[in-house]
């Protein structure tokens, strides 16, 4: 790998310590580094000869700079003595659209440029090493670079939990038309953005539910044309089970004309084709394939876009299949039976559907409560009603309580398919663990999120997308902050396996390797030793732990966490540390860090059990538990939160891996700790 240095002539005074620092941990990783701090721009763009002879001619010098650069891999800037100037070889290495670190002990200068590929950093002498083996390591796997307040890969969090899904639906080719505002009868208008995409409201409902986690198996009916390969084709990329899809020789795929305007309205006009012959032996390759147990699915989803008799029938052989059913009432031109509503175990309507099937239009909680009260007289059990940026609202089976979820204030691109991201996320995170509670506000954000991109399959959220973006962190009204001090602040890891592993010795138990640790370390502590020391108190073990770990060796700070608690408590937000730590030990780290205690509101040292200290923190400090979040890296961490009533985020650079920390299902992830200013 080719790396060019740069750093300016007027700073070697100051930070040439700094500079041959940043050298020498780019040669130690193996790179080739050309600079003029080393002589050698020159090499790979002329001889040495050559540059002896142009070596003092300026022109000569700014195009060997420019060459230099053409030719790396990627570029890392020291500019710590000046401020970001246009023209200099740093605009050169955006320019030319190269993996580029800028570098300052002073200043950010993230805002300087809109390019992935451009970083800029914070660093000091302790934190530098680990900065640019972790730039080095992206350009290695062709990360992007900008997408986090400081260099950490973007993690894809796709975790495909046993939750599978049947989808009976409508497939469609939606053209795309962006205009100023919708036409009027009569009227034209000029359109631009067209787009040809997968759609259909089950369609969009699959995708979500399929990137959120749940896989998806489609059950529908294409033409046997153009449009119908791409259908197949677009599901194949989304990793969809099509193997239901019939390809209808006697008529065309289904198409849509979808304009959008610029509040984000849209209208729609859909020509079924070969939706409108979807047939019952169709319906029945599918769930004779389920008899056979060749297939399990742990819900059917499907809509009114097919025939009603086909929608009442599918309804019905999931029913006596014992299946959960999820019916989105929609579109509103269909019928609406009280079979289908009392074959669903879930049934969704939005404003429209309300009014043409109920005669009710829900602009409100009281107002979406008669709707919901209206479908539970016709013998429906689960009711949601939503109302776009007015909320939504559940109705749960056997209660006669409706709960009102408020939406967050957000920037509406595009609605077209909210809804159906909606109540992908609910259905996901329902199958989770049945929290209806919790499937509501997730519903929420992924519907937010999915109104904020313009399209329809395109606007589909990942789990990724709903974690790592600065619309994400807005939509929680998170104003305090709990650290788990190990994991989150602190980086030991390594001090508690060597710890662990004399209490392994202590007990004659062979040693297991620090991967093996890793992979079955957890929370509550008690319950870890009982797996190797069923009959050994935890007291004793503790004790034990405790008198024998490292004192000498010390942990270290992760990186930007004095930053961060610096920038938080700057900011007035109320910060507190819980620890198994005693609070000696506790106080004793925070100095070795320079991390002033005083920053924090209070700090809970020897804590046992979590869930009460969180609950005690709440009581004691005035914290009210809705806008609150506690901050750990385990899975334990994650439902310790939960089960204290206040929101959970999981670190992805702790003691566990995302994908072990997604099955617990966290609020919100942070890839590392810098990333908490943005709540700010």
């Amino acid at each position: 790998m080719r790396i060019v240095f740069i750093a300016p002539y007027s700073g070697k005074e100051t930070y040439q310590t700094q500079y041959d620092k940043i050298i020498s941990v780019l040669q130690s990783a193996g790179t080739t580094v050309v600079s003029k701090e080393l002589g050698n721009l020159y090499e790979g763009v002329m001889s040495r000869e050559t540059y002896e002879q142009l070596k003092d001619k300026p022109d000569a010098m700014d195009e060997l700079q420019r060459e230099a650069i053409a030719n790396a891999d990627g570029v890392v800037i020291e500019i710590s003595h000046e401020s970001f100037q246009v023209g200099n070889e740093a605009t050169l290495a955006i320019v030319y659209d190269k993996p580029t670190l800028c570098l300052s002990q002073n200043k950010s200068f993230h805002s300087i440029s809109a390019s992935k590929k451009f970083q800029s950093v914070v660093y000091t002498n302790e934190t530098v090493e680990e900065i640019i083996l972790d730039f080095l390591k992206r350009i290695n796997h062709k990360m992007v670079l900008n997408d986090a307040p400081a260099l950490s890969p973007t993690p894809q969090i796709i975790v495909h939990t046993s939750h599978k899904i049947a989808a009976f639906g409508a497939v469609t080719i939606d053209i795309m038309l962006r205009v100023k505002h919708i036409p009027a009868a009569g009227e034209t208008t000029w359109a631009d953005n067209l787009k040809f995409r997968l759609g259909g409201k089950v369609v969009n409902a699959a995708i979500a539910l399929n990137r959120l986690g749940c896989p998806v198996t489609f059950i529908g009916n294409a033409g046997k044309d153009l449009y119908g390969k791409q259908v197949k084709e677009d599901f194949r990329k989304e990793k969809i089970d099509t193997r239901f899809i019939t390809e209808d020789e006697l008529y065309s795929t289904g198409t849509a004309v979808v304009m959008v305007n610029d509040e984000g309205e849209n209208a729609i006009a859909a020509i079924p084709d070969a939706n409108d012959h979807v047939t019952r032996s169709m319906v029945d390759r599918f769930f004779t394939t389920i008899d056979a147990k060749q297939l399990t699915v742990d819900m059917v989803y499907t809509s009114l876009e097919l025939p009603e008799d086909i929608v009442e029938y599918i309804l019905d052989q999931a029913h006596r299949r014992t299946i959960p059913t999820f019916l989105h009432a929609a579109p509103y031109t269909r019928t609406l039976s009280d079979r289908m509503i009392q074959l669903s175990t879930f049934i969704a309507l939005g404003q429209k559907e309300a009014k043409e099937f109920l005669g009710i239009t829900p602009s409100n909680f009281n107002s979406a409560q008669d709707a919901a009260g209206h479908l539970r007289r016709r013998g429906a059990r689960n009711i949601l009603v939503t109302m776009g940026q007015n909320g939504s609202v559940l109705l749960p089976d056997a209660s006669d309580q409706a709960r009102y979820f408020p939406t967050k204030p957000i920037h509406v691109v595009d609605t077209t398919a909210s809804g159906d991201a909606f109540r992908a996320g609910f259905i996901s995170t329902y199958l989770q663990n049945h929290d209806l509670q919790r499937a509501m506000e997730f519903g929420t954000l992924t519907g937010g999120y999915a109104s904020t991109v313009y399209g329809a399959s395109d606007a589909m959220p990942t789990l990724t997308d709903l974690s790592f973006t600065k619309f994400i962190y807005k939509q929680y009204g998170i104003k305090n902050l709990i650290f788990d001090y190990n994991g989150v602040i602190s980086d030991d890891f390594f001090l508690v396996y060597d710890t662990v592993m004399k209490i392994f010795d202590q007990y004659h138990l062979p040693r297991i390797s620090f991967e093996e640790f890793k992979e079955r370390f957890s929370y509550p502590l008690d319950e870890f030793y009982k797996q190797f020391l069923p009959n050994v108190e935890f007291d004793e073990v503790n004790k034990f732990y405790f008198a024998n770990y490292d004192t000498d060796a010390k942990p270290r700070a992760f990186p930007f966490a004095k930053e961060t608690v610096e920038f938080l408590h700057g900011k007035g937000m109320p910060l507190v540390i819980m620890s198994a730590h005693n609070h000696t030990k506790l106080l004793g780290e925070l100095h070795e860090y320079d991390i002033d205690p005083a920053m924090f509101k209070h700090i809970y040292a020897d804590v046992k059990n979590k869930v009460e200290t969180i609950k005690q923190v709440l009581a004691e400090q005035g914290l009210d538990p809705a806008e609150t979040a506690y901050i750990g890296d385990t899975e334990h961490d994650v439902e310790a939160a939960k089960n204290a009533g206040v929101y959970s985020i999981a670190s992805t650079y702790g003691y566990k891996t995302i994908e072990k920390l997604a099955r617990s299902v966290p609020d919100i992830y942070i890839r590392n700790i810098e990333e908490l200013k943005l709540f700010v």
